[in-house]
């Protein structure tokens, strides 16, 4: 496992979590690892450890060899690596602050001033560093990509209090030095760091195993509802639970086929197969929304009529199914990557169709048409 020599330090259990999205997988018990339980429930922070691990590992590989981005990513990695930053990301569009000036990238000497606003997850107010992504208002994809300390003055960040339902951070003219720059004004560079599998397989890895772990959480309250209000003894609840299992069974079963069709890349790092990350990544969202629906059908009044309101239970069906904080989350988890509806273009594009389209005409052929 390639990670930073200051990765092997002794620390304590949650730094060893978030640890591991740094690593760097050759093989597939070490891939594994990084199933373990997410300590930031958005994701975003493991995504963009991951993803910045990735850029580093196939800085030397083309097309990024000759780009500006493979010097700096390097020279990004070793400092946020060997400090354990906590990174996080978005990819929510970046807005701008003023109507009538919709530029929010501007040039200077010495790098770039931003200037503009964006959606993070609530646990941005935790990070270290944000990666932030940047599509101009006449962009179809991003064209700009830097790395924000998170102590940046012109950085406004919400209070903590403020941040459980997400969060608005706003760039006010803030200054990014190059270095941190690592694509300027470039759609066609910055597209592979989101769209090459070498760069973004073991963070697709990283998301959809955490995605599995919380659709297995809200599968088992559901289940533990049901149980308590003893309304596991009626068929039609039974059966919502068995899609609820299915679902989940599923969602493990595209885990389990990226791991065992995973392949070494040019830099030697074990990249999970790209096809079922992305079928998992279509079906995680809908499945934990499924999930938290059927909290809501088994009816969260059967949870035991005499408990308070500070049973456990009923806590975490509340922060699940029915608060503000669930409503966020429930989007949050369906829309992370945007529309669906692109997740499903990507699987498309993914699919070896010729092998379906052989098995058509062969099926044709046998019955001589």
């Amino acid at each position: 496992m390639k990670i930073n020599d200051a990765q092997t330090k002794e620390r304590d259990d949650k730094h060893n979590e978030r640890r591991q999205a740094y690593t760097l997988p050759t093989e597939v018990n070490e891939l594994r690892l990084k199933r373990i339980k997410s300590v930031h429930s958005s994701g975003y922070p493991e995504y963009a450890s991951a993803l910045i691990s990735a850029w580093y590992a196939h800085r030397h590989i083309e097309p990024f060899a000759h780009m500006v981005f493979s010097y700096r990513i390097g020279h990004l990695y070793n400092s946020l690596s060997r400090d354990n930053k906590l990174i996080t990301t978005t990819f929510y569009d970046f807005s701008p602050m003023d109507p009538k000036n919709n530029t929010a990238v501007q040039l200077t000497p010495e790098g770039i001033t931003l200037s503009g606003r964006q959606r993070f997850a609530s646990d941005v107010v935790d990070a270290d560093e944000l990666l932030v992504f940047v599509r101009e208002q006449d962009e179809l994809t991003p064209s700009t990509v830097v790395l924000v300390p998170a102590d940046h003055p012109n950085l406004g960040l919400p209070l903590k209090t403020q941040a459980y339902a997400g969060a608005t951070v706003t760039f006010d003219d803030l200054f990014v030095p190059k270095e941190r720059v690592l694509v300027l004004q470039n759609p066609s560079e910055a597209a592979p760091l989101l769209g090459h599998p070498a760069l973004k397989s073991v963070a697709d890895y990283q998301w959809v195993t955490r995605q599995a772990n919380l659709v297995e959480l809200v599968t088992a309250v559901a289940i533990d509802v049901a149980e308590r209000g003893g309304r596991h003894k009626e068929l039609h609840i039974q059966g919502l639970l068995g899609e609820l299992l299915q679902n989940l069974d599923t969602l493990k079963a595209f885990i389990h086929a990226a791991e065992i069709q995973a392949y070494p890349s040019p830099a030697g790092i074990l990249l999970p197969a790209a096809l079922p990350l992305e079928a998992a990544k279509k079906a995680g969202g809908a499945f934990y929304k499924q999930a938290v629906d059927g909290v809501l059908r088994i009816g969260t009044n059967h949870i035991d009529i005499g408990a308070s309101e500070d049973d456990p239970l009923r806590q975490l069906v509340r922060s699940f199914a029915s608060s503000e904080e669930a409503v966020n989350r429930s989007q949050h988890e369906q829309f992370a990557f945007g529309d669906p509806i692109r997740l499903s273009t990507e699987l498309f594009r993914l699919f070896p169709q010729e092998q379906l389209r052989n098995r058509y005409e062969a099926f044709w052929r046998e019955r001589g048409v």
